[in-house]
């Protein structure tokens, strides 16, 4: 090299460094971002200066607090990392897009900014797919009933981690734009995600943060005022303010540490303070639990004792006639097995549509199916409801005790069939005594949205139609209690527990004890089992009332007024369980109030993104007029 090359070369590096020294620290990594190298690094995953390894991590602990690891103090960590994330100024890697010089084929081959920020290069973006591997991973028991069923665990996780991004982006527009401190934004935003959760699109509420600790009872006594939702508040709280006290690998230097702090400057070196607070709020909340769990609403008075059988049948989809007969069969040498072994009970419950056969009902102004006459219509139905009242007398014989059980009912209305998911009490003579229908079907487990307009899309699922929702609760007497029963996954929403008994308590007919029947056997004994469990924990809890669950492969359980298992069935087993239930009166502050916690929060949450939407706006809405001008 020429002497007038080496030069060059020096007098190129030293304006090179004259221009990193000369450009701002906070805007150093923009400017380096422009190189290819820089740029290269920044897409890359296997450093953690950027937001898909800290969500990752949280979301990894938060797996492991739930079934099927269930290290619930793990829970308490896992809004660590995402609070770092909240805490910075800017999410890494913060790499502006390019503009095009000219012309517009380049900016319309571009996405629109509702795609763009799902981009992995992105900060939200990283966000997203760390939560869409949560999800993936929480939800993998969706895959096992039916092939079709891995089209929903993939639409279910895509959805729900959309709840990743928008806890994080607006979490950070509390805590950099409203000045509101760390822990209370996180758990806001955090709670008012999860209520939303829990009302969108029919509701999905498994998995919460809250649900990790059910085991701890005087931590969920809570839920009484709060729901559960406030259980996730207090862990998201304290999680939070575990982060503001741990130095962040997300911070490079203690000048990042200073800015990024949610501290306000002056008070930076107290770092202990929300962990004092968290601290001071864990002490109160179990103060309350420990004080709750000293009190009971069973008044007293005789109790009734009732049998819970528990079959174990998978479900399957092949052709199989003799299957729902053999269910029956096997239920019934389960029963007898049990009041062979408890003695004179009150009560029997099957789980979900265990009772085998379908059931008939018919209405008066019922009309017979086409290409059938009047005469043969009516010879059929007389010959359907003397058939299964002789199959109801012969179940029933020797028993003594009414009959609960979850069963299918086909429906013969002015308007045609009506297919109902049913739990139906016999009385011990076998006569039809209540009847509930389930008020609330499972999307894409008991109907398709748009199924009603697009009939062609259940040949894509082995549903062979939609379920007709029920219309209202109903209260069942037994002895002299009042049961409120609910089907399967009606348990996993804490609003449509507690209409049923706030509604039926206005009517004069408050519930002594809620009873839910569940067929679980699509999921072969796997995470959702527990999963569906915790949630019943919950609404008892909340509820002030024992809840029985008679569930078809486990866990069939009896858990308490404080949440606490009783007894509990074996997991993709068979099983018989005793409950002894009495008198349960008061209606619980959460009946009264709702979620009203979780109802600020979202408040709060809306009202922060809406002003930001709207400052965001108006530039351009200014812009705009006046260039019209």
């Amino acid at each position: 090299m020429t002497a007038h090359g080496s030069a060059t070369t020096s007098d190129a590096n030293r304006r090179q460094t004259a221009s990193r020294i000369a450009t701002p620290p906070s805007n150093r990594d923009e400017a380096d971002s422009s190189t290819p190298e820089a740029h290269s690094q920044s897409m890359s995953f296997v450093r953690i200066n950027n937001c898909f390894w800290p969500t990752l991590m949280g979301a990894l602990l938060l797996w492991c607090a739930l079934p099927p690891l269930g290290f619930w103090p793990l829970a308490w960590l896992a809004p660590v990392p995402w609070a770092w994330l909240i805490a910075l100024p800017k999410l890494p890697p913060r790499r502006e897009a390019s503009q095009p010089a000219n012309g517009t084929l380049e900016q319309a081959a571009r996405p629109r900014w509702y795609v763009r920020w799902m981009l992995w290069h992105r900060p939200l973006g990283q966000v997203y797919w760390a939560g869409f591997g949560f999800w993936l991973a929480t939800l993998y028991w969706l895959t096992l009933p039916h092939w079709a069923g891995a089209l929903g665990w993939i639409a279910l996780s895509w959805y729900l981690a959309f709840y990743f991004p928008c806890f994080i982006g607006t979490a950070r527009l509390l805590v950099h734009r409203w000045k509101l401190p760390l822990p209370l934004a996180s758990a806001v935003v955090w709670t008012a995600c999860e209520f939303v959760r829990g009302h969108f699109l029919g509701g999905f509420t498994m998995a919460s943060l809250g649900h990790t600790q059910y085991l701890w009872s005087s931590l969920i006594q809570i839920s009484d005022l709060v729901g559960a939702y406030g259980v996730s508040f207090v862990v998201m709280f304290c999680g939070s303010a575990i982060a503001t006290a741990l130095p962040s690998p997300l911070w490079k230097t203690s000048a990042d540490r200073a800015e990024t702090s949610p501290l306000p400057a002056a008070t930076t070196s107290l770092c202990w303070v929300w962990p004092a607070t968290a601290v001071a709020l864990l002490a109160g909340v179990l103060g309350y639990g420990y004080w709750r769990l000293g009190q009971t609403w069973e008044q007293p008075g005789e109790k009734v004792r009732v049998a819970l059988i528990q079959g174990s049948f998978d479900t399957t989809f092949e052709p199989d006639p003799g299957r729902s007969h053999r269910i029956h069969e096997r239920y019934l040498e389960l029963t007898r097995s049990a009041l062979e072994e408890f003695g004179p009970v009150d009560l029997v419950v099957w789980p979900e549509t265990m009772f085998g056969p379908r059931y008939y009902t018919f209405a008066e102004e019922s009309l017979p199916p086409p290409g059938m006459s009047v005469g043969e219509y009516l010879a059929r139905r007389h010959e359907l409801l003397r058939g299964q009242e002789k199959l109801l007398q012969w179940t029933l014989r020797g028993w003594n005790c009414a009959f609960l059980t979850g069963i299918n009912i086909d429906h013969y209305g002015p308007h045609g069939l009506e297919d109902y998911n049913a739990a139906l009490l016999i009385s011990s003579e076998a006569n039809e005594v209540a009847r509930y229908d389930k008020m609330h079907p499972v999307m894409f487990g008991e109907y398709i949205p748009l199924g009603d307009y697009f009939p062609w899309l259940y040949d894509f699922s082995p549903m062979s139609g939609p379920l007709k929702p029920g219309s209202g609760p109903v209260a069942m007497p037994i002895q002299s209690l009042l049961l409120a029963p609910s089907v399967c996954f009606e348990s996993v929403l804490p609003q449509v527990i507690r209409g049923h008994v706030a509604r039926l308590t206005q009517e004069g007919r408050e519930p002594d004890a809620l009873v839910n029947v569940t067929n679980d056997g699509w999921f072969y004994g796997s995470s959702e089992l527990d999963l569906h469990l915790i949630c019943g924990v919950f609404r008892a809890v909340e509820n002030r009332k024992p809840l029985l669950v008679a569930a078809n492969t486990g866990f069939s359980a009896w858990i308490d007024q404080h949440g606490k298992l009783q007894a509990k069935g074996p997991r993709r087993a068979e099983g018989k369980l005793l409950a002894e239930v009495g008198r349960h009166r008061g209606v619980s502050h959460y009946v009264l109030w709702g979620d009203w916690l979780a109802g600020i929060c979202l408040a709060l949450s809306a009202g922060a993104l809406a002003v930001a939407t709207v400052q965001r706006l108006r530039p351009d809405l200014a812009n705009g007029s006046a260039g019209m001008s």
